[in-house]
């Protein structure tokens, strides 16, 4: 498995590069992990298999630098992705690898209808080709000699239609900014295309999803800490139970976590909602009754 895995991190994603790490080798992954980064970080984990990069991004924001930095440290096969992700299937690394041989492995994260107003700004400069899938840019593994090309156009699509820094919503006809330009070139392009799809991926900001309820694998292979409600963040108890990543982060990140300590700004309340403590529980349940 000649994988090298890519990511982005900037200070606040540390604590979910650390759970990303740790439950990617819990499920037998064992290449090499290369952290983009476009400013200084001063938490940076000391884990064996991390290369620290930094990215000379014009301004951008990091988001928007993934295809750069695969463009700038190649490796045979490489996987992006997110530092909100975790790894949650013990067969998710094998059955990419080989999968990965039939074309360009992407996630999808929802439809966007063919006439979408989206889909027409971004054919001014793309083919008319239509494609009823959005794909999220949090995960992409390819072969670099096949998919150079397209993470070449990818980037070319950000640093031409996207003006410094391009975070989310700042360009009207790229609202998502890398997602946008990553389904901007998807338009007409001409490869095979290998994609997984819900209950496979599990989004946190997706709720109803026009997807077959029977997955590939027994449980979600990834779990994409979609959203701006990020749990390391969480300076209150939500309005619901924890959900299926919240969980996986804290056991990757904190309870099971042997490679690298960092200062966790959780409050008590929030560590004891992520025990699932039956305290918790009824606290929830009563705010779900009062509103």
């Amino acid at each position: 498995m000649n994988f090298n895995i890519y990511t982005v991190v900037d200070e606040d994603y540390i604590p979910g590069l650390i759970a990303l790490v740790n439950s990617a080798r819990f499920h037998g992954f064992k290449g090499k992990f290369i952290v983009g980064m476009t400013e200084k970080i001063t938490n940076k984990p000391n884990i064996e298999g991390l290369e620290f990069v930094n990215i000379n991004s014009n301004g951008y924001w990091a988001g928007n630098t993934k295809p750069y930095l695969i463009l700038n440290n190649p490796s045979e096969k490489f996987i992006f992705i997110d530092s909100d992700i975790i790894i949650n299937n013990e067969d998710f690394f094998t059955r990419l690898n080989q999968i990965v041989n039939y074309g360009l492995v992407l996630t999808i994260e929802s439809l966007l209808p063919k006439n979408d107003y989206r889909r027409y700004l971004w054919n001014k400069k793309h083919s008319k080709y239509f494609s009823e899938y959005y794909y999220n840019s949090g995960f992409i593994a390819g072969i670099w000699e096949r998919d150079k090309e397209f993470v070449e156009k990818w980037w070319s699509e950000i640093i031409n239609n996207i003006d410094p820094p391009g975070r989310l919503y700042e360009n009207s006809t790229y609202p998502m900014a890398d997602q946008d330009a990553l389904n901007a070139v998807l338009q007409d392009y001409k490869g095979n295309i290998v994609s997984l799809t819900s209950p496979d991926v599990w989004y946190a900001a997706n709720s109803d999803k026009p997807f077959i309820h029977v997955g590939g694998f027994k449980t979600p292979a990834i779990l994409h800490c979609t959203g701006k409600e990020k749990t390391w963040l969480l300076d209150k108890i939500p309005n619901r139970f924890p959900t299926i990543y919240d969980l996986s982060w804290y056991k990757f990140a904190v309870t099971e976590n042997k490679n690298f300590k960092f200062k966790l700004n959780l409050s008590n309340y929030i560590k004891w909602w992520l025990e699932e403590r039956k305290i918790i529980k009824y606290y929830i349940k009563l705010l779900k009754y009062l509103t």
